[in-house]
């Protein structure tokens, strides 16, 4: 599963919009001033097996992966929210598991597990997507992940069946051109990637070996392993996220119900917290940092729950008193609604999938970071419901 969360500028509206692969389409939901509540307001039609949502910067487009019939669905976001399709609504790859933007808005990337390749395009004036020559270029075997730095310079894939991270550089039209070497070494089955905020340093998750490979990024882009290469994490890391400071970094061990947490240093290592992990629910499938820095939440796939934790002046996770929350059925992905000056008079709010019921459920986040079910705790979906993102600012 690739699950993008992306929080962008829409001129009057804050919505939020929900990846539904079963239903082939995509909900959208007004974000309530006053209650945080979600609001279905329609819905639009995608392709077939939607899997993955980027937004560009602007908040004036988006762009859906549909691995099932191997195309990107492309939709201008209007002052309300409203999605409305292009022309062309869709664009041509090859089982699409993996859609980014670079910060700068000009260009769309797309990881085709298919054929073991990376879609590129540009944003036209209008939205639309156009492909560059050449309209693809090579990657591993399998990629599934596709991020670019903060810099807009250079592009990453994570190549789950070659073992491997796919490495680029981005030429001042866009176009992605392999590095020298083409790709780095990981551990066995890497499943997601994480780049530190500044750029410097890069991490991968190595699901059959129970690993975190650690690199640090070049001046020219090009990822160099850390010595140690890698850092042990728990049984099956699933997903790594660093928090906004760029002092932390928390894993989800998908198969020991634990989150390792790591400190990072000046060198971009990672090293074990004391203690080095923190027991959870069953099946943590994805973990959030708030971005006040003060609380981090887990989704527990396999129990239905989240597990909420402080974030202490060490970075270390404690349990909050009310430590798990019930949720819904099959908790995949989590959002916390970000903060900012026109905000900062409203509560916070937090949303959980659950695809089992098609349903997201909906919470306050108390000034203690407790989470507390809203007077509508849940609302309903379509089919399948595994990527949520938000957009806007309250104006």
């Amino acid at each position: 599963m690739q699950v993008t969360v992306v929080t962008a500028l829409i001129l009057s509206a804050r919505c939020a919009y929900s990846v539904n692969t079963g239903g082939n389409c995509l909900c959208i939901y007004r974000v309530d001033a006053t209650s945080g509540e979600l609001i279905y307001i329609g819905k639009v039609e995608a392709g077939s097996q939607p899997s993955s949502i980027a937004m560009d910067p602007t908040g004036q487009y988006a762009y859906v992966a549909n691995y099932g019939d191997s195309t990107v669905s492309q939709y201008r976001i209007g002052a309300d929210g409203a999605l409305k399709a292009m022309t062309p609504a869709t664009v041509t790859c090859s089982w699409p598991k993996s859609v980014t933007i670079d910060p700068t808005g000009q260009y769309v990337y797309v990881a085709n597990y298919g054929h073991n390749t990376v879609s590129q395009y540009r944003i036209g004036a209008d939205g639309a997507l156009k492909a560059m020559t050449p309209a693809t270029v090579a990657a591993g075997a399998g990629p599934t992940c596709i991020t670019v730095d903060s810099s807009g310079q250079y592009a990453y894939v994570t190549n789950v069946n070659h073992n491997s991270v796919s490495q680029f550089a981005i030429a001042a039209n866009g176009v992605l051109k392999t590095m020298n070497p083409a790709t780095v070494a990981t551990g066995v089955i890497p499943f997601s990637i994480s780049l530190h905020a500044l750029g410097q340093f890069a991490y991968v998750t190595n699901l059959r070996d129970s690993t975190v490979s650690q690199y640090t990024i070049s001046a020219d882009g090009a990822l160099k392993p850390m010595f140690p290469a890698t850092v042990a994490a728990g049984a099956g890391p699933d997903t790594v996220t660093i928090d906004p400071t760029g002092q932390y970094a928390y894993v989800t061990s998908y198969a020991d119900n634990t989150v390792s947490q790591y400190t990072i240093g000046a060198d971009g290592a990672l090293k074990p917290m004391f203690p080095a992990t923190v027991a959870v629910g069953a099946g943590p499938a994805c973990i959030t940092v708030d971005p006040s820095c003060q609380y981090a939440y887990v989704a527990n796939i396999n129990d239905n729950t989240v597990s909420q934790f402080t974030i202490g002046a060490t970075g270390s996770l404690t349990p909050l008193s009310t430590n798990i929350v019930a949720v819904m059925s099959g908790p995949k992905a989590i959002v916390a609604s970000p903060e900012s000056a026109s905000m900062l008079a409203m509560e916070k709010f937090f949303y959980t999938e659950n695809a089992c019921e098609d349903t997201v459920q909906q919470y306050t986040i108390g000034a203690d970071g407790a989470m507390e079910a809203t007077a509508m705790a849940t609302i309903a979906m379509g089919t399948g419901p595994i990527a949520v993102i938000s957009a806007g600012t309250w104006r």
